[in-house]
C-alpha cells in the first residue's frame, strides 16, 4: 500500500475529521458508455457554479 501523509495544518483546521481507506482490486472504472452520463454531467456542473 502507499503511503500518504496528513500535514498538521490539516487538523488545524478539521480537528474532528476522520480519515478512512478503502483498497479495491480489479475495478474497470472506465465510462462505457459517454452518452449516458453527458447530460448528468451538465447538469451537475450547472448546479455547481451557481
Amino acid at each position: 500500500m502507499k503511503k500518504f501523509v496528513i500535514e498538521d495544518d490539516f487538523w488545524s483546521l478539521f480537528p474532528n475529521a476522520k480519515i478512512g481507506v478503502v483498497i479495491c482490486h480489479d475495478i474497470d472504472n472506465s465510462i462505457k458508455d459517454e452518452e449516458k452520463y453527458k447530460e448528468m454531467l451538465k447538469e451537475f456542473h450547472f448546479l455547481s457554479r451557481t
